[in-house]
């Protein structure tokens, strides 16, 4: 929530103060620790020391961070509820102005370095690209100095975004990390 930029002060759909109480004990939420089998307080001295992971309890979780974090832009835009700066707009509800200065294939590599510490492979470019900008059309063609590129349309950023998190949500290296060898 911290790399989102996710502020408390949001009060925005059911990111809120009283969030994790709501994982803990509301059943009905999509966040709820027990659809993952992580109920609070159950793994206590005499259990097994790792959390248990089934496939169904994965599939919840993978629901919650899709759902409920990554495809809903007002858990990180920022400027909404007095909350602070968020991940692309300021307090005011402003793109922030480095941002507007990004071409579109800076923004969505700092989209990947936020979420996965990593930049998105030329693979990844080039499928984002036909599909944000060819089929959804989220982009304006500019020149500049002869060079041409894609410039993000002010009104799309929260789309756009969500797309690309739709996309790193199907990512396994966002649920897991690979151990560094001394």
């Amino acid at each position: 929530l911290d790399t989102l930029k996710w502020d408390v002060n949001a009060r925005t759909s059911n990111l809120s103060k009283d969030m994790f109480e709501r994982m803990a004990s509301n059943a009905n939420a999509r966040t709820y620790l027990g659809g993952m089998t992580w109920h609070a307080m159950a793994l206590k001295i005499g259990r097994l020391p790792s959390v248990p992971l089934d496939a169904l309890s994965f599939a919840n979780y993978h629901r919650a961070m899709r759902e409920t974090l990554l495809t809903q832009s007002a858990s990180y835009r920022g400027g909404v509820n007095d909350a602070g700066d968020g991940l692309f707009l300021d307090v005011n509800d402003q793109v922030h102005e480095f941002i507007l200065n990004m071409t579109y294939e800076e923004y969505i590599d700092y989209l990947f370095l936020t979420v996965l510490h990593r930049r998105a492979s030329a693979s990844e470019h080039a499928g984002l690209y036909d599909y944000l900008v060819t089929v959804r059309n989220y982009t304006d063609t500019q020149s500049v100095f002869n060079v041409i590129s894609e410039k993000i349309r002010l009104n799309n950023y929260d789309e756009l975004t969500e797309e690309v998190f739709d996309y790193i949500s199907r990512l396994p290296e966002l649920y897991y990390f690979t151990s560094v060898d001394q």
